[in-house]
């Protein structure tokens, strides 16, 4: 080259190691929208599609081999990598919501790094994007789930309450049928265990008794003179007084009543209650003399139900009591034949009629 003092000679394939090109960015478009002013944070529009940038790698020799690394931030993990030659755009397409960086750094040769562009831009969040409308989602999909499992527990729970109660129906019917057989040996006794099952069912409901107590004791009293099918009619039926040896025999049917029933294993104290309705508080009663709480509660009070029922109906031997004639009678034995307590509970039933005013039917299936 021709210079103010004589030729110069120029070498242009040299290249100092130590010489890094530059790295730039020329321009950034949004969706067509360029932007070349990179000291604030670029705004990117949440319905954006494509964000593309030029790069550069600035470099004067022909032959190093500087190269161009870029990386954006919040998006690659790892950096790209670009030759020297390379002069266009990168594209990036359907970014989600958040903050990003795009990281541009120029290396040559011998690895050493050349100057460093950061742009920084944040792309606003979709709807489906924010945390709170996430968590309002978990939180009504959490309730949808609970609300169907709730809707399928109590389907389920309806249909074997459903199915319970027609369990519960069809023992009740059966035990009934067996109650009306026993009562059908005396003509004066015809829906006697059933009256004594509803009394008992009444009496304990005023104890405060959970509904498992009284729904296990009706199905108790129902039975509770099963064993007067081993005694014979003659006996039962008699008009006049017992002779010693038939009131002997009568006062078996506990005992006969408790081998029926022994099989019977699904219904709590269902051999006791029959076995012990006629033992008394004192301890004079029979078959085995138990004195107080020596005799379950269901038979201390299928006793006094199976009492009020033989005094309020006719009998062979006798009609019916007038109520104030009952009322004296329990009122003379408490603490003596019966429970003083559930005694007490009685009188003050008979003294405001309940008892008369009890729907039978309805007892049956323990409403």
């Amino acid at each position: 080259f021709c210079a103010t003092n004589g030729i110069n000679i120029y070498n242009f394939e040299y290249v100092r190691p130590s010489f890094v090109p530059n790295a730039g960015v020329a321009r950034i478009s949004i969706d067509g929208v360029e932007h070349t002013d990179f000291r604030e944070r670029i705004s990117i529009p949440r319905d954006a599609s494509r964000l593309t940038a030029e790069l550069s790698l600035l470099s004067f020799g022909l032959t190093d081999d500087s190269v161009l690394f870029y990386r954006l931030i919040g998006l690659n993990s790892e950096p790209e990598m670009l030759s020297r030659t390379y002069h266009g755009d990168i594209s990036f397409t359907n970014l989600r919501g958040g903050y990003y960086t795009l990281r541009v750094w120029s290396q040559n040769a011998v690895g050493e790094i050349g100057n460093v562009v950061e742009i920084k831009m944040y792309k606003e969040l979709g709807f489906f994007e924010h945390t709170s409308v996430w968590i309002i989602l978990a939180f009504l999909f959490a309730v949808l789930i609970v609300s169907a499992s709730m809707a399928i527990i109590r389907s389920r729970t309806r249909k074997l309450q459903l199915k319970q109660q027609e369990y519960r129906t069809i023992i009740s019917q059966a035990l009934t049928a067996i109650a009306n057989t026993i009562d059908a040996k005396d003509s004066y006794t015809s829906g006697h265990s059933v009256r004594v099952a509803a009394y008992s069912v009444e009496i304990a409901r005023k104890m405060g008794m959970d509904r498992d107590f009284y729904e296990n004791l009706y199905y108790i009293a129902l039975l509770h003179d099963v064993g007067k099918i081993g005694i014979p009619n003659e006996i039962i039926n008699k008009p006049t007084s017992l002779s010693n040896d038939e009131y002997d025999a009568i006062k078996q049917h506990p005992e006969i009543g408790k081998n029926i029933l022994s099989g019977i294993t699904t219904i709590p104290h269902l051999t006791a209650g029959t076995a012990e309705h006629h033992e008394r508080w004192d301890g004079k009663g029979y078959i085995n003399e138990l004195t107080g709480e020596e005799i379950s509660l269901e038979a201390r009070i299928i006793a006094i139900a199976d009492t009020y029922d033989a005094m309020s109906h006719d009998r062979a031997y006798r009609k019916s009591l007038p109520r104030e004639a009952i009322l004296e009678e329990f009122k003379k034995v408490s603490g003596k034949q019966f429970d003083p307590a559930i005694t007490a509970i009685t009188i003050e039933l008979i003294e405001q009629d309940y008892f008369n005013s009890i729907d039978i039917n309805s007892i049956i299936g323990i409403n």
